[in-house]
């Protein structure tokens, strides 16, 4: 999604160089060391890493903001559960704004809400990961 925004220059030609840290809090620890200039951390993480005092938000300069990513995803297989208890455990989940115990655990968990999503939600998911994908490639064919 970041190429469209830098006029479809590929993300290997806009920045020198392109790692993959293994994990975004990992990313983060390199901006701020100054081992990396740049990186793409969600949201979430990073609120996690200001709130246990890993980083501070002032560490950074925020360059770009994605359209959202879902990243923390409760599904299941439907082949494996019942379309009854999916129901169930969908509600659920659905309905943790409605009672002072859902509301503190969502408060808990830093989500405001687990609202229901259709397939459409994970198409920048997809682009993201077909990014990824050609990137590998790409790092495949000059070896």
């Amino acid at each position: 999604m970041f190429t469209k925004v830098v006029g479809g220059t590929p993300l290997e030609k806009y920045f020198g160089k392109i790692i993959y840290s293994g994990a975004h809090t990992a990313s983060a620890k390199g901006v701020k060391t100054g081992k990396m200039d740049a990186s793409f951390v969600p949201d979430t993480g990073l609120s996690r890493m200001i709130d246990r005092g890993e980083v501070k938000k002032g560490d950074f300069n925020y360059l770009w903001t994605s359209p959202i990513i879902p990243i923390d995803v409760i599904a299941y297989n439907s082949k494996l559960i019942s379309k009854e208890l999916a129901t169930k455990v969908s509600k659920a989940f659905q309905s943790m704004t409605e009672t002072p115990e859902g509301r503190a655990a969502l408060k808990a968990s830093k989500f405001a809400a687990f609202p229901a999503a259709t397939d459409a939600v994970f198409d920048n998911l997809r682009a993201v990961l077909a990014e990824k994908a050609r990137l590998k490639k790409l790092k495949k064919k000059k070896k």
